[in-house]
């Protein structure tokens, strides 16, 4: 069942641990043969979306057959969620790291057995949403924004730059490599890349459904992917993924710094009313800030690698 901007829903409530975060890996290895390709690998895509306007849940109600049920620790805001992740390393090189940053995107490598209890500390409204992408070199839409309407301006790396009707989406591609540290062991390299597209043009978003979820993954039609909107090719992301590592995309909960090479922003002058903040590319990728929303539901992304236990290159 898709979820539906409106609909509020318990959330699962569990504290969050703090622990170790993974570091950046080095260039991309090329990808495996065809003949050590495996239909089992690829990656598990879930979609959280988080409600931070949803209260704590109440107590759990007695009841004859449990009379003292007991009570789960309180979830907590996503800022409050990341905040034991603060200083992880970024798994990503520059300058993927601070271009990333600088678009507002939180990009984490977490230990797989740190995801559940990351998970159940949100505050998360509806079904979590899980795909399965098979391992391949061509690319795939791995995750949709919601799609909006007129004019927007929106905050990248580079500064606000103004866009129109459309929606960003991630796409995706992904294959087995040998491990850095164990040539007989995979390792999954992932690569992705945003993109805009606009279905007035034909670029590649069907006619929606007006009650369709905005955060719904449905796939493009069939084509040459890449070509059906505009690639921001200079925030292409590549990194590899062992078998207990998990990448998660978040937006971040506070605005990046203005990058001071830029020059003062027009939202800066020193008179007149106060302007409205600039969504960030994360928050327009992965909020409703550009569908009516202030920007409280949020779209976390969680991306599982899913290996075999060893691979053997052909020569």
């Amino acid at each position: 069942m898709p979820f539906r901007l409106g609909r509020t829903l318990v959330a699962l409530i569990v504290a969050v641990a703090v622990g170790g975060c993974s570091t950046a890996p080095t260039a991309s290895p090329e990808p495996a043969t065809p003949s050590t390709l495996t239909d089992a690998a690829g990656v598990e895509v879930a979609i959280w979306i988080v409600n931070d306007a949803l209260p704590p849940t109440s107590p759990p109600v007695p009841t004859k057959s449990n009379p003292r049920p007991k009570a789960p620790p309180p979830t907590v805001t996503l800022a409050q969620a990341l905040a034991p992740f603060a200083e992880c390393p970024s798994p990503l090189a520059e300058p993927a790291r601070s271009i990333w940053s600088r678009s507002g995107m939180r990009i984490m490598a977490l230990p797989s057995f740190q995801v559940a209890e990351f998970e159940q500390s949100l505050r998360i409204a509806g079904p979590v949403q899980r795909q399965f992408f098979a391992q391949t070199t061509r690319w795939s839409q791995a995750f949709r924004g919601p799609q909006a309407d007129g004019l927007h301006a929106i905050s990248l790396d580079s500064g606000p730059v103004d866009i129109s009707s459309g929606a960003f989406r991630l796409l995706m591609r992904c294959y087995m490599t040998p491990s850095r540290t164990d040539a007989a062991a995979p390792s999954l390299q992932i690569d992705m890349v945003p993109q805009f597209v606009d279905p007035r043009r034909g670029l590649g978003l069907e006619d929606r459904d007006p009650l369709e979820d905005p955060f719904s993954n449905r796939q493009p039609a069939a084509g040459a992917i890449p070509r059906q909107g505009v690639v921001l090719d200079h925030m292409l992301l590549e990194l590899a993924l062992g078998r207990d590592e998990v990448l998660v995309l978040v937006p971040e909960p506070d605005p990046p710094a203005p990058d001071p090479t830029q020059g003062p922003s027009p939202r800066d002058r020193p008179f007149g009313p106060a302007l409205p903040s600039v969504p960030t590319f994360a928050e327009a990728l992965l909020s409703d800030a550009l569908v009516g929303g202030d920007g409280r539901v949020k779209a976390v992304l969680m991306f599982r690698p899913i290996l075999p236990e060893r691979f053997m290159l052909s020569p």
